[in-house]
């Protein structure tokens, strides 16, 4: 069964990994070589978690397999 789980510290270091190769890949995609760096990664975080955002971790029979961010951008745009 899959969950919806909303986040939380416990999640950093699996989030942060997560953050890392979700844009490494999207780089790779527009040609780029580097790949975002922890710090990077952890300031998402900090704005994901910030007011105008949602960041719920996605669970499958109890492993953490993804995340979801929703961005509140004005009116029903998110």
């Amino acid at each position: 069964m899959i969950k919806l789980l909303p986040y939380t510290d416990e999640y950093e270091n699996i989030l942060t990994g997560y953050i890392i190769s979700f844009f490494g890949f999207h780089s790779l995609l527009g040609g780029k070589t580097e790949s975002p760096e922890n710090t990077q990664a952890k300031e998402n975080i900090i704005m994901w978690t910030a007011g105008g955002h949602e960041l719920y971790m996605i669970e499958d029979m109890g492993i953490t397999v993804g995340f979801i961010h929703i961005w509140y951008k004005g009116g029903n745009v998110a």
